[in-house]
């Protein structure tokens, strides 16, 4: 077999190798591409999603205050409008989280008094609270509206005397 034959005939199967390996590359770049895409699409889905839950929050949060506008008393009581707002800006919180933001808002809130007015808001069916464990977290809504999804939440009435009056 004569020498330039067999360099001719590895020079085609080079060739042949370099031709397979230019293909994958491009089918490479193309599938890249094409991922890219994917990762762009799911980004929208999940800012879209995102962007739902804040609507869905947002027309919860207007559903209690309207419902808190029921309730001449809420007027008279700075407190209560404050609780309120509160629990709108930050969501779920428990007693000593309101009463440090109100706290932090006011200049002066005493734990007592942000206690009694919940209780009120809870009786009236302003806030419900949201028993968790050992914790206790109280956010918008009426007792008997559906959890944002917390597994495992069970929802309790506070069943104590009326207090304070404001």
């Amino acid at each position: 077999m004569p020498r330039g034959d067999s360099i001719g005939k590895f020079e085609d199967q080079l060739e042949r190798l370099a031709d397979r390996l230019d293909r994958i590359e491009n089918l490479l770049v193309s599938q890249q591409s094409e991922m890219d895409e994917v990762r762009s699409l799911f980004g929208f889905f999940r800012g879209s999603l995102r962007f739902y839950d804040e609507v869905s929050h947002l027309l919860s949060y207007i559903s209690s205050f309207k419902k808190a506008t029921k309730h001449e008393w809420i007027y008279r009581d700075q407190i209560a409008k404050d609780i309120l707002l509160n629990l709108a800006r930050k969501g779920p919180r428990n007693i000593s989280e309101l009463t440090r933001d109100i706290r932090e808002d006011r200049g002066t809130a005493s734990r007592r008094i942000i206690s009694e007015r919940v209780d009120r808001l809870i009786e009236s069916g302003i806030i419900r609270e949201k028993k968790i464990g050992p914790s206790r977290k109280l956010e918008l809504g009426s007792p008997g509206e559906s959890g944002q999804g917390d597994e495992g939440a069970q929802v309790e009435d506070a069943s104590q005397d009326e207090g304070d009056e404001s």
